[in-house]
């Protein structure tokens, strides 16, 4: 009987710390409030961090232009762009496309033709609305006016829909850790409505 009572006494003392512990942890964890996006024309929603606002796109494939209201000078968007050739192709063959389609040369290509000292740092493969995605972080030179800023940058490609969607998010080189984020958060409540 005493070795019981020991060990009631070891089981109590161990969830007594563990509730101490998990109490400390919650308390020590942020507090995440985030807003909505939702296109009916994109087919299209996600969650972004309450502090970025959206903006007017400038181009119809752009689903929603974020920028953050920080110090951080950090901007998102969402593009949307139809592909005809995507139109009646079955889940099996789009899963496919998914997979060969978003590949490191995919990004090099793209990134040639429209940026300035474009350098890919990582490649790899993630998800974006649940499905199979490519992903590339990576710095460029973006020119205003004579001035040049080098930004780091998190991209994310897949298909669905009928479109070919990205998410591209980016800051100046020194203040990264809000764009990083912020593109972990969109790309992870990304959901595509069909």
């Amino acid at each position: 009987m005493k070795w019981r009572q020991g060990m009631r006494r070891i089981d109590v003392t161990a969830l007594l710390l563990l509730a101490v512990l998990c109490a400390d942890a919650i308390a020590q964890a942020p507090v995440v409030s985030d807003k909505v996006f939702r296109s009916a024309v994109h087919d299209i929603t996600f969650r972004y961090p309450l502090a970025w606002i959206e903006k007017e796109p400038q181009l119809p494939t752009t689903a929603v232009l974020l920028y953050a209201t920080d110090s951080s000078d950090a901007t998102c968007n969402v593009n949307a762009a139809v592909l005809p050739e995507l139109k009646g192709l079955s889940d099996v063959r789009l899963d496919a496309l998914r997979k060969t389609n978003h590949l490191r040369p995919f990004f090099e290509e793209t990134f040639q033709k429209t940026l300035s000292e474009v350098s890919i740092l990582r490649y790899w493969r993630s998800h974006f609305g649940q499905k199979d995605a490519g992903a590339v972080e990576y710095e460029h030179t973006l020119r205003v006016g004579d001035t040049k800023i080098r930004v780091r940058a998190f991209m994310t490609a897949t298909f669905a829909n009928g479109r070919r969607y990205t998410l591209n998010c980016n800051a100046p080189l020194r203040k990264t850790e809000g764009a990083a984020q912020a593109f972990d958060f969109i790309r992870s409540t990304t959901l595509f409505i069909h």
